[in-house]
Parts: structure tokens; C-alpha cells; sequence
């Protein structure tokens, strides 16, 4: 029997896709997940494949038709993604859409991994580097949304 293999898909928006330095590079966080995974997991035991799928500018609002085409694709050559990493939102934020309505984009969005048996990693909204109250205080009612979602996700 060869390796078990563990499939993790990134997806979100342009931190996902590896945003930095204001758009002058792109350094994904999943190039560095797959390098310390495949350190630290012994390879004799796992093949891990990490895919990132970000789009930068992309809102939450548009990204369940993407999540839809990745598992709608043919899938008869791979396995399914065993674990989802979810980031994004801050385009939302920065648009003024209500923490309340992106937090519903984000339930649907992850809806299809979780139909699909994946384990989902939903990430809380970063602080974007812009002093305002305001924007502050959406990001924190949407991060506490993603919070209480994530605590009822594991009481179950």
C-alpha cells in the first residue's frame, strides 16, 4: 500500500493567491504549507498536494461559481480535497457590503466542499493596513460570525 495521499485546496481572494508588497509580488502561503507539510509528515506515509486557487480583487459574492466549477470538474483523475482553506472578504469589506450578507456568500461558498466530505479551514479577515474605525468595526462583526460559525461547525 503506497502513501495516503492529502489534498488541500487554498481558495479565496488575493491574499490567497499571494498578494504582497501592494501588488508588486505574489508569494502564496500554500507554496510554504506544502513545503513545511512535506518536511514535516513522512513521505514514505503521505503524498500531499496543495493547490491554491486566489483571485485578487475577486468578492466573496462571485466565489461560489468557481468553488462550483472546481467540483464540478472531472474529478475521476484525482481524489477529493480532504481539507479546504478558506480566506476572503476583505474585497467585500473595502466595497461597504454588511458583514452579515458576506458571511452568507461565505456559508455558500463552503457549502460544496463540505457536501463533498472535506474538512474546511475558514480564515478570520485580516486588518488591511487602512486606519478607520468604520472599517474596523465590519471587519470584527464579520470575523465574529466566522468565529460562531466555526464553534457550531465543531460542537457538532
Amino acid at each position: 500500500m503506497g502513501p495516503k495521499p492529502l489534498r488541500i485546496l487554498c481558495f479565496g481572494d488575493s491574499l490567497t493567491e499571494g498578494y504582497t508588497h501592494h501588488g508588486l509580488s505574489y508569494a502564496p502561503y500554500c507554496t510554504t504549507m506544502e513545503k513545511v507539510l512535506t518536511a514535516a509528515l513522512p513521505e514514505e506515509e503521505w503524498d500531499i498536494s496543495v493547490d491554491e486557487q486566489g483571485v485578487s480583487g475577486e468578492l466573496v459574492l462571485y466565489m461560489g461559481g468557481r468553488m462550483d466549477e472546481i467540483y464540478a470538474s472531472d474529478r475521476t483523475s484525482k481524489e477529493p480535497y480532504d481539507l479546504v482553506i478558506f480566506l476572503g472578504g476583505t474585497n467585500d469589506l473595502g466595497y461597504g457590503r454588511p458583514a452579515n450578507d458576506i458571511f452568507t456568500d461565505i456559508k455558500n461558498v463552503l457549502q460544496m466542499p463540505l457536501d463533498h466530505g472535506a474538512r474546511v479551514v475558514v480564515m478570520t479577515v485580516p486588518e488591511c493596513g487602512v486606519k478607520s474605525e468604520k472599517l474596523d468595526a465590519k471587519r470584527d462583526e464579520l470575523n465574529g460570525f466566522i468565529w460562531r460559525f466555526v464553534e457550531e461547525k465543531e460542537s457538532l
